[in-house]
């Protein structure tokens, strides 16, 4: 920055004014989905566990209780599954079996939850919604 330019030329013909007019190298994108984060913990739970995530009442596996919902919210949604399909190595999105557990008492109707229960009984259109107000006029 000490040389002092006299001209144009001298300015456009320097190093520095090859250096600012360099095009910059573009950085690689990250792309990132919290989805299919939020999908890969539950990947990694089964992998750890060997098992699928269980909605339980137990507070100190509050966290499994949360994967196990996210599990059956994504089971739920056909574009979910769409969308996770390429990253599911261990098969959660395979099409489910007919409930094969046996029901011996409140709790493990409670800890099942009524989707698994009712399978395709369970009300998961969203025309079906309580929260879907489209059909009251304003």
């Amino acid at each position: 920055m000490d040389k002092r330019f006299s001209s144009i030329d001298d300015i456009m013909n320097s190093d520095l004014f090859d250096q600012i007019v360099a095009p910059s190298r573009k950085q690689k994108q990250v792309f990132y989905d919290p989805e299919v984060e939020s999908f890969m913990e539950i990947v990694k739970f089964y992998q750890e566990n060997g098992r699928e995530p269980e909605k339980t009442n137990d507070f100190a596996r509050l966290s499994e209780r949360t994967l196990a919902s996210r599990l059956i919210g994504i089971r739920k949604n056909p574009d979910r599954i769409a969308k996770l399909k390429k990253y599911d190595d261990v098969g959660l999105l395979a099409p489910s079996k007919k409930f094969d557990k046996e029901i011996k008492s409140l709790d493990d109707i409670l800890n099942f939850g009524s989707s698994e229960l009712l399978g395709d009984l369970a009300q998961s259109d969203s025309e079906k919604s309580i929260f879907n107000t489209s059909r009251f006029r304003e």
